[in-house]
């Protein structure tokens, strides 16, 4: 029997404080989501003709108080960030009492667990480094596929590789995850792909290969050992796509969000594909049937199933729900705190990651956010909150839970200079109210 899970530690009483964690890169890359650094930057053309001002800040992550409102022993000041000749650029900050503020989160003082999610703890990671690859989970097994792989990093950039390896890892009994072994090859490398499992086979739908999409759907029976059997075609999809999520519901295979144009792969589709699979021991798809959303849902992932309901965020922040059994009659849900983007820099479109555990939802997004609601007995989804934190995060990270109620993350590019090349696994799991 699994034990219990432990009893959610208390929350933070009004504003979360700074995580006061340093920012070496002197931008608000490494820092916590809603969070500055405190550093002044001078371009070429400093107002006082002098662009080597000795610095004022203390290099480290404070919480933007844009609302005024700071974490106990904290104080909003407006700090000068930037200095140019068209004037200074002023960033209102939380800052620490005393001279010198307590370091929080990884490698500093714990944060306790926040919106019923656990703290995130790390687990064994990967044999390699892997973003924009694809993950699932058996009761036995945590399976990741595809996916790209630094080969080499020098000053001009890094050279890359197309995984074709799929490895997968024991789940233990007392938690944590086992030694990684590989347990096949796919028949081609492949990225922005869908992967899940169903009826003891491993199901490979669309993603992108070299450059192309492609419509392309194989499975392989998981042997007791955890190693693939031999590959088999199934249907293909009607479209080349990639982008996606691939679910499987009952005796269904699901082809849910993603993107249909290869030159434009951050508009969504509001086509959604549904495959039966044969209920002898083949498992085969013969066929795919199309329906349509009344939306299209956020085009990397932002889907997720509990309880045979299809919950999809899409590109504005919007979340609805359906009942995968009927396909239709779609309802609005409370929509989360976010509005499609989030502004991090110079970063352009941003993933969300949405994953259901049993009677919660989560919704993962860089730079740490984390936002978790509640899930009531007929499926309605209530009270958004931010919860614990997953620090480093940028892009092409990948997510599976499994059926005790554990989310894992996997790989994904870091904002991290030392963490470049990124075999990382990390996971959380609800609290008890």
């Amino acid at each position: 029997m699994s034990p219990s899970p432990p009893a959610e530690a208390p929350t933070w009483q009004g504003p979360r404080p700074s995580s006061f964690r340093p920012c070496p890169r002197k931008t608000a890359g490494g820092c916590d989501y809603g969070e500055g650094c405190d550093y002044t930057a001078y371009d070429l053309l400093c107002v006082s003709g002098s662009c080597d001002t000795p610095q004022t800040g203390d290099l480290r992550c404070h919480r933007i108080c844009d609302d005024g409102a700071c974490g106990q022993g904290e104080k909003c000041v407006r700090r000068t960030v930037g200095v140019s000749d068209t004037g200074e650029a002023q960033l209102p900050l939380c800052l620490c009492a005393g001279k010198d503020c307590p370091e929080r989160g990884p490698g500093g003082i714990p944060w306790p667990a926040e919106g019923g999610l656990a703290p995130w703890r790390q687990e064994r990671a990967m044999p390699a480094d892997l973003y924009y690859h694809a993950a699932t989970a058996t009761p036995e097994r945590l399976l990741v596929s595809g996916g790209l792989h630094i080969q080499a990093i020098s000053g001009s950039g890094a050279s890359l590789e197309e995984n074709a390896k799929v490895f997968s890892a024991p789940l233990l009994a007392e938690g944590g995850l086992g030694e990684w072994t590989k347990s096949g090859t796919l028949p081609v490398p492949v990225i922005h792909h869908g992967m899940a499992v169903l009826a003891g086979r491993l199901f490979i739908a669309g993603g992108q290969r070299q450059g192309d999409f492609t419509a392309e759907v194989v499975s392989a029976p998981i042997q007791g050992d955890g190693t693939l059997g031999p590959w088999r075609e199934e249907a293909p999809l009607p479209q080349p796509r990639a982008w996606h999520s691939l679910v499987a519901h009952g005796r269904e295979l699901w082809v849910i969000a993603g993107t249909l144009d290869k030159a434009d792969f951050t508009r969504g589709t509001r086509q959604l594909w549904r495959a039966k699979v044969s209920s002898d021991s083949g498992a085969r798809v013969s066929r795919w049937e199309a329906l349509e959303a009344p939306f299209p849902p956020h085009y990397d992932q932002g889907v997720a199933l509990s309880g045979g309901r299809l919950y999809a965020v899409d590109g504005r922040g919007q979340l609805s729900s359906v009942a995968l059994d009927a396909g239709r009659d779609w309802r609005a849900e409370p929509s989360p705190p976010w509005k499609g983007s989030v502004d991090f820099g110079a970063s352009g479109h941003h993933l969300v990651r949405l994953v259901a555990l049993h009677d919660t939802l989560l919704l993962l997004m860089p730079r740490g956010l984390t936002l978790t609601a509640s899930l009531q007995p007929d499926g309605t989804v209530k009270d958004w909150r931010q919860a614990s934190r997953l620090h480093h995060l940028v892009d092409g990270f990948a997510t599976a839970s499994d059926p005790k109620g554990r989310v894992y993350v996997l790989g994904g590019t870091t904002s991290a200079p030392t963490m470049q090349r990124n075999p990382e696994v990390w996971s959380t799991t609800r609290v008890a109210p």
